[in-house]
């Protein structure tokens, strides 16, 4: 695993890029301060390599921030402006060098377009948001139920 600490004003976003390892579980997720979970049921606070959109580089660009971008792989903060933030890799053959980890910039929120890898590729429709949105409360319903 990988974790840091986050840190964003109202007006900035975090761009975190990573390839595509291809093992079994790849996953990224958000916290609090005190290492709780955000809201991942009614919001996406969270992503899977199976959840996210790899654009045609072969890389999960993730966009941290507190306001929606029209993204596929937006993560939401829901109003906190630091806390934790962990990539988890398993089963997996080697060591993740730098080359394979995560790389991080923070941006204006303004300037996503021009900043976010493959932006084209991952926007989404308000409807298409809700969709995604719904698939993850149904998920962790049936999850919760097995």
């Amino acid at each position: 695993s990988s974790a840091g600490i986050f840190e964003l004003g109202p007006d900035e976003a975090m761009i975190i890029s990573v390839p595509v390892a291809g093992v079994p579980y790849q996953g990224f997720q958000l916290g609090s301060m005190w290492y709780a979970s955000l809201d991942y049921v009614h919001h996406q606070t969270s992503l899977t390599a199976d959840q996210a959109h790899a654009t045609s580089d072969g890389m999960i660009h993730l966009v941290v921030t507190d306001r929606d971008p029209g993204l596929a792989n937006w993560v939401e903060t829901l109003g906190h402006t630091e806390g934790i933030m962990q990539f988890r890799w398993q089963r997996i053959d080697a060591p993740i060098t730098p080359d394979l980890g995560p790389t991080v910039r923070i941006v204006p929120f303004d300037a996503l377009a021009d900043e976010v890898p493959g932006y084209d590729e991952l926007r989404v429709t308000p409807e298409q948001w809700r969709e995604r949105i719904a698939a993850r409360q149904e998920a962790c319903a049936h999850r919760r139920l097995s």
